[in-house]
This record gives structure tokens, C-alpha cells and sequence, in this order.
């Protein structure tokens, strides 16, 4: 029966971290390696931390998916993004107007589809500078009306946008690479705080995957089981 139960655990522990991963999150959550030869996701969740002329930024948040779903194995990856803006407290009016983000190698990027249909490099106020940023306004730092609000009923009601969905392609050279890397997650809000008369940015950090959590609980637990059982045997002997 011990035999038994460790041989569950271990293999339990072992299927928590796949062999060949489609996606590998760097220990300080800032990137996130992707192979090119099948699909893959992952979530970055971003918080407001380098407000305008005083902004309080208690409550900014964002969260942004990435679909890496096409162009397999060829030097023209295609991906889709979905944009949420999560934000609460005093921020109930405000809207994500941009995205962005670096990749290794260096790539060139185009948008495809999507409310989000400008991208190019550029400076974020209080970020720096990145590789790509993806837009609905009049640049990186967002500007006018436009963004992702928060999905309330008043924002539903009133016909305003509550998600972001868009594609675009990472084109490189001849042959693609096998894996990339995306990093420097950054979000850019409007419309922040009780006035609605602000702006802020905010870096972002990779989610691990729910799926992956509960499988590493699920074969610690089994350890643990192991271990305790263990234990009474060796107390009885």
C-alpha cells in the first residue's frame, strides 16, 4: 500500500510540470518563453504603479491574454489578445487604452484585427520605452476617449467597450525561430481617479496558470498523505 501511494504522488508531482511546456514563466513573473511549433496562452495582470500629476492609483488593474494560434513552425507567428480592464475602488470610469510589450529575437509586428488596430514602438510616460505597443487612441500614451472600460451594467448600457479583442502577427526571418520570449508587459490607463481628469501606467506581471496550480496542490497533497502514512507504520513497527 506505501509503495502504492508514493507512486502516486511522485507521478502527481511529475505531471505539475509538463516535460515539454508550451510556455515557460521566468521566476520573476516579468516573461514569458513561448515555442513556435504548437499553441499556446498565458495571462499577464497589470497594476497601476506610475501615475500622472498625482494620480492615486489604488485600484488600477488590467488583465491581458495572449493566443499564440497560428503560423506554427514558420517565421510568421499570428496571435490573438483579449484586453479586460479590472479596476475598482476610484477608478470606475477610467479605460485601458494601450498595451505593451518586447520580444526576443527582434520581430516586426502588424496588426491584424480588433478595436486595438494601430501598433508600433514608442515611449509609455513613467515605463520607458517599448518594442511594440498596441493602441486604440492617438498613440502610446493613449489619448481621447477611446479604451477598454470597466464592465459594468451603466458601461454596458450605455454602449461602451468592455473587452478588447484583437489579432496580430510577430513576423521574422527565414528560417523562425523555435522559441520566443515576450517581456516588459506594460498597460496604459484614461480617465483614472474621482475626477476622471488623469492618467497612469502600470507594468504587468505573468498569471500562472490555474490548471498548473492545482496540479502541483493535488500532488503535494498526495505527498504529504504519503509521508504521514509512513510515519503510523514506522510508530507501529
Amino acid at each position: 500500500m506505501r509503495h502504492l501511494v508514493m507512486a502516486a504522488a511522485a507521478l502527481a508531482v511529475a505531471s505539475a510540470t509538463p516535460a515539454a511546456a508550451a510556455v515557460i514563466i521566468s521566476a520573476d513573473r516579468l516573461s514569458a518563453k513561448l515555442t513556435t511549433n504548437e499553441a499556446a496562452s498565458f495571462a499577464v495582470e497589470t497594476f497601476g504603479s506610475a501615475g500622472d500629476a498625482g494620480t492615486d492609483l489604488y485600484g488600477l488593474r488590467a488583465l491581458l491574454q495572449f493566443d499564440l494560434i497560428g503560423g506554427f513552425n514558420t517565421n510568421v507567428l499570428t496571435f490573438r489578445y483579449t484586453l479586460e480592464n479590472t479596476s475598482f475602488a476610484n477608478n470606475l470610469g477610467s479605460s485601458t487604452a494601450v498595451f505593451g510589450f518586447n520580444v526576443a529575437p527582434d520581430a516586426t509586428l502588424k496588426v491584424l484585427t480588433g478595436p486595438f488596430d494601430l501598433g508600433k514602438g514608442g515611449n509609455f510616460s513613467g515605463m520607458g520605452k517599448r518594442e511594440f505597443c498596441i493602441y486604440d487612441g492617438s498613440n502610446c500614451n493613449g489619448g481621447g476617449n477611446e479604451g477598454v472600460f470597466m464592465n459594468t451594467p451603466q458601461n454596458i448600457a450605455s454602449g461602451k467597450m468592455t473587452k478588447a479583442i484583437g489579432t496580430f502577427t510577430l513576423t521574422y526571418g527565414n528560417p523562425g525561430p523555435t522559441s520566443i520570449v515576450m517581456s516588459d508587459f506594460v498597460t496604459r490607463w484614461q480617465r483614472v481617479g474621482i475626477n476622471q481628469q488623469q492618467s497612469a501606467s502600470g507594468f504587468g506581471s505573468v498569471v500562472p496558470e490555474p490548471e498548473t496550480w492545482a496540479m502541483m496542490i493535488a500532488g503535494f497533497g498526495l505527498v504529504g498523505g504519503a509521508m504521514r502514512l509512513r510515519r503510523r507504520e514506522l510508530a507501529i513497527a
